[in-house]
């Protein structure tokens, strides 16, 4: 497992996707925390970070399909699947060390984010009014939730060779799986369950992470979402022998 491991990390820093992906995510954050007029940090005038928290998820719509497309649709197309099958990794195991680097590597790109809790540490009067603990909650939710994306997108990678599919329909299923739910709940005919649908949906699970709140309700949630489409891309695999 972890050949595969340090085999995925090597390939996203060793190709040219990888740092395009870092410079996207970066550079759109950064212009929604602090450029956007009238929906930035420094105009709401507030020492904290939820807009970036609140745009995050929705710029990992695209970042984290991109990551995922690759990690079977790719092994399909050159015909190196059949070579994985074979060595003495389990399916399991491969799996594994493909979800694990990829979510090495979501740390590390939220790790280069640093700089943002910085400037509002520097910035907040008196110096250091900030509630760290509760931004640090925040990416631990934005964490578990690119995991999530990042589960969703190696389901999909699995079901198909070609990577701009994997893309397109792994950023629709973590559209539908983030945002569907709580539009569902609006509907007057399911006013009566609007709670229970929402509580289906990413947004619900994620938003308790970024008002500073960590339960183990949230994070079942989040694990046994992941263990479904893990699951799934497992026996997707095993069907492919």
């Amino acid at each position: 497992m972890l050949a595969i491991f340090y085999k995925e990390i090597n390939h996203f820093f060793s190709s040219l996707i990888g740092y395009v992906a870092i410079i996207f995510f970066l550079v759109l954050t950064g212009l929604w925390v602090w450029v956007w007029p009238e929906n930035n940090t420094l105009d709401q005038g507030y020492g904290d970070l939820q807009i970036f928290f609140h745009s995050a998820p929705y710029i990992f719509l695209f970042l984290i399909p991109s990551l995922t497309m690759r990690t079977f649709a790719e092994e399909k197309k050159m015909k190196t699947l059949a070579l994985l099958q074979i060595s003495p990794l389990s399916t399991t195991k491969i799996i594994l060390g493909k979800y694990l680097a990829l979510l090495s590597i979501l740390g590390f790109i939220l790790l280069l984010t640093f700089p943002y809790y910085i400037t509002i540490y520097c910035l907040s009067q008196p110096t250091g009014h900030i509630d760290t603990a509760s931004i640090i909650t925040a990416y631990i939710g934005l964490w578990l939730l690119g995991s999530t994306y990042m589960a969703i997108g190696i389901g999909i990678s699995t079901c198909t060779k070609n990577q701009i599919v994997a893309f397109l329909m792994s950023s629709l299923v973590c559209f539908l799986w983030y945002q569907g739910f709580n539009a569902w709940a609006t509907l007057q005919s399911w006013q009566h369950y609007a709670l229970w649908i929402e509580s289906m949906g990413g947004i619900y699970r994620y938003q308790a992470f970024s008002w500073g709140m960590i339960e183990g309700q949230h994070l079942f949630y989040f694990f046994f979402i992941n263990s479904i489409f893990l699951f799934f891309a497992k026996n997707k695999l095993n069907n492919l022998c």
